[in-house]
Parts: structure tokens; sequence; C-alpha cells
């Protein structure tokens, strides 16, 4: 399963991902592979943005690390789900579980070059999976946080535990589960420590500052059903999102290379 010829971006039905080799985006905003946290010697498949400060803004296996990123791989099975697995083996350690009936010859992983890692059947284009519905610690421009009843999915951030540990911390943001457009940082899901206030439809009321800053537009879909909110960066080629920190601070965070 070497991946000659292939397009950088993509991964097609029984190819595999293993060691150093990775997929780039695009247009060369994000990498996907493996990588090991600090001086941590466990590995994990995670996005990270193309810069000379490697920074990681999903995990796949944030709970289920590999002690060798040669003796495993990602691989696109058979059944269209993309699956973490050591080498020669069934056993899956991690897999991106889509249900949907529709995989086939067809299915395709693309990274796209807004960071989500995307599942889909190349005949119709179909969205099967995406990394965009399971959140890791970073809120990445375009990706959706909030309630969504129909599918029961509700996307929410989860700090690491430490710099060297991306296992689910203490901390999260969530939306309000009470239906009000607010988000709430929490410990161990619980306890409330800060709220961004209610939307307005400009700013959330406990971030005045969000009036001057005109780098960002955030959108948001309230009715019966959904309670989600997503945010675009004006300049389209900035690197921006926003992070919840493994102390449990929410930061923005800009790249700059210099």
């Amino acid at each position: 399963s070497a991946r000659t010829g292939v397009a950088d971006d993509s991964l097609f039905r029984g190819q595999s991902l293993s060691g150093g080799q990775t997929m780039v985006s695009g247009g060369g905003k994000f990498e996907l592979g493996f990588f090991a946290p600090g001086n941590s010697s466990k590995y994990y498949i995670g996005i990270w943005y193309k810069v000379s400060k490697k920074t990681v803004v999903w995990v796949a296996n944030r709970e289920k690390p590999v002690a060798s990123a040669s003796s495993s791989e990602l691989h696109l099975a058979e059944d269209g789900n993309l699956v973490l697995r050591l080498k020669d083996s069934k056993n899956q350690i991690w897999s991106s579980n889509s249900s949907s009936p529709l995989a086939s010859n067809s299915t395709v992983a693309v990274l796209l070059d807004d960071g989500n890692l995307v599942l889909k059947d190349n005949t119709s284009s179909d969205t099967l999976w995406q990394s965009f519905d399971h959140p890791t610690n970073t809120w990445l421009p375009g990706a959706k946080l909030g309630y969504n009843k129909s599918t029961g999915r509700d996307r929410f951030l989860a700090s690491w535990r430490n710099p060297e540990d991306p296992s689910p911390g203490m901390f999260t943001l969530e939306i309000d589960p009470n239906g009000v457009d607010q988000f709430y940082l929490l410990r161990d899901r619980r306890h409330r420590y800060w709220t961004t206030g209610v939307w307005t439809g400009e700013i959330f009321t406990a971030i005045p500052e969000m009036r001057s800053n005109y780098f960002f537009n955030f959108s948001h879909v309230s009715n019966l059903i959904v309670n989600e909110f997503s945010f675009y960066v004006r300049d389209s080629a900035a690197i921006h999102n926003f992070m919840l920190d493994f102390t449990g601070e929410m930061k923005r965070q800009k790249w700059d290379e210099e």
C-alpha cells in the first residue's frame, strides 16, 4: 500500500500511512500523520499546521496511543472507515466508526485546507464522516460547536490532560445545555468557571472587546433542532484559532511567521 503517484491530500481504499508518511492538504496549510507530543514516547494520529512550530489542532486516538509509528498504520479499510491498527493486525486501535451504509469502493479520505479530515464518496461527494464533528481542544475556522438534536451530536472542546498527553483533560468549552446562546468553560464537566455571556448577534456579552475584533465573522444557527456557532477569519490567509489550554484557559491564537 505504498503511496506512490497519489495526491498527497488523499487516501484511497486499501491505502495506508505509516511511520513518517503524512497527508498534506491541497493548499499546504495542514498536515496529518503520526506525532509524539513533547518528550512522550507515545504516538498519536494528529492534524497540525504545516508551520515551523508544530501546533496540533486535532487528535484521532487521543485516549489510545500506539508505541511506535513505524509498526502502526492509518488504513482506509474495505468498509470505507479510517482505521488505526498495528501492521498486519486486524485489531483496531481507533476507527472513524462511520455507520454510513454508503461506504463503498469510491470512499476516499481527504485532508481539506481548512483542517477538516473528511471521508467522502468520490462519486456523489457526500460526506460520510468528518473530523470537524469530533473536535479535540481547538476550534478551527469553519468548524461548528454546539448542539444538533436531529443528529444527537454535541460538539465541544476538551482540553489535553497536559502538554505530553492529549487525552481529554479536566476542562471543556460547551454550549449552554438549556438552549441559551452562550458557552461555558467547565471543570470536570460540572463546575462552571467562566461564560462567554449571551450572544447578541454581534458579540458575546462577557467579551466586549469583540466589538473591535474585526478579524472574525461569527455565524450562529439557532432553532428547535440546532444551536451552533462557527466563525470565519476575514483574512483567509491568516492562521487563527481558539484553543482550550490544559490549564483551563481559553486562548485566541494567531500565527506570525516572524
